[in-house]
């Protein structure tokens, strides 16, 4: 969805579905739309009135661009890749908005965030995304580095070394 259909899709939101919070530690109030709770821990994701993705946690919005504030949303790599999809589009259908909108979502920074996070925990489950993904080669340096690194178990050295096997 390009940025103009996604424009037009925000402008045809009902206006009760706006919700204004502060962004960041910025004394600057900004007007998004909440799409889904995302955490256990009160973590919500959104899309703002400039038609960017956000994550909201205690009324404070944090805008996601070019694949920074990622940290908060590794709770959402419990979920499969599958659920994650439904979720948001069902969610976004819900509000009368296009589910096109979810394309526009950085999944593979979300997954990337999981494999550099030094968690064996959260490298583990974002490898189980790496395998969704039609190719590796956006992770192959990452992978590289769980295979040799000696924070992870050796489990998760093992399945990052079969994806980067199977997918090369």
């Amino acid at each position: 969805m390009d940025k103009q259909q996604l424009a037009i899709s925000l402008e045809a939101a009902d206006p009760e579905l706006w919700i204004t919070s502060y962004v960041g530690n910025l004394d600057k109030a900004e007007r998004w739309i909440w799409i889904a709770s995302v955490s256990e821990y009160g973590v919500s994701l959104g899309i703002s009135e400039g038609g960017y993705w956000v994550i909201e946690a205690e009324n404070i919005i944090t805008p996601i661009v070019e694949g920074k504030h990622l940290r908060d949303l590794l709770p959402c790599l419990k979920m499969s890749p599958d659920e994650m999809t439904l979720l948001i589009t069902k969610n976004l259908t819900k509000r009368g908005l296009s589910v096109k909108i979810w394309d526009g979502f950085p999944l593979q920074d979300l997954v990337m965030s999981g494999l550099k996070s030094r968690s064996d925990f959260w490298a583990n489950l974002a490898l189980n995304w790496v395998e969704e993904f039609p190719t590796t080669t956006l992770f192959a340096e990452e992978l590289e580095e769980i295979i040799g690194a000696e924070w992870v178990t050796q489990k998760t050295r093992h399945k990052a070394k079969k994806i980067l096997k199977r997918k090369s």
